[in-house]
């Protein structure tokens, strides 16, 4: 059973990667990937590094989809030993991402919903206010993702073998 669901899975990781800006496959993709997460635990870990790292963190990723991404990867992190089945990679590339998006949404003004226009201040068109609500959602993912991360067992073995065990 596991090894039909995996091969469905890797169908669906291929056909999200050949439309990389469609919402609804990448929403269908997650959703599948968060399942088989629960049901199959380790036997979905070959299946994640592609689709985070190649459909789901593409260059033309917004907020929205960034949070859904670090929603998979939490959830990874929680259920899985990340270190032992070599998904270090999907972990840095999703928090390097999100902390890029972070960085240009507080670098841009970091929430307000107004634009200013030479001496008068006008409200901000829909999509726009819109694009910041859903950078302030990824912020705040961001930051309780990290806060989580901080205390596990993986976290503090990382950073024992990065900073005391250099190579």
């Amino acid at each position: 059973m596991g090894s039909m669901l995996m091969a469905a899975c890797q169908q669906c990781v291929q056909a999200a990667a050949c439309v990389p800006l469609d919402k609804g496959v990448r929403a269908r993709l997650i959703s599948l990937l968060h399942r088989l997460l629960e049901c199959l635990g380790p036997g979905v870990a070959p299946q994640l590094q592609p689709a985070v790292c190649h459909v789901l963190l593409h260059e033309h990723a917004d907020a929205q989809d960034l949070a859904d991404a670090l929603s998979l990867v939490s959830q990874l992190a929680v259920k899985l030993d990340v270190h032992q089945l070599h998904l270090e990679e999907v972990v840095v590339a999703c928090v390097a991402r999100c902390l890029q998006e972070v960085l240009s949404f507080s670098d841009a003004g970091g929430g307000d919903n107004t634009v200013q226009v030479s001496s008068n201040s006008v409200a901000a068109p829909q999509g726009t206010v819109e694009a910041q609500r859903e950078a302030r959602a990824l912020q705040r993912s961001f930051y309780l993702f990290l806060g989580r991360c901080v205390g596990t067992q993986y976290c503090m073995n990382w950073w024992t073998q990065t900073w005391y065990n250099p190579p």
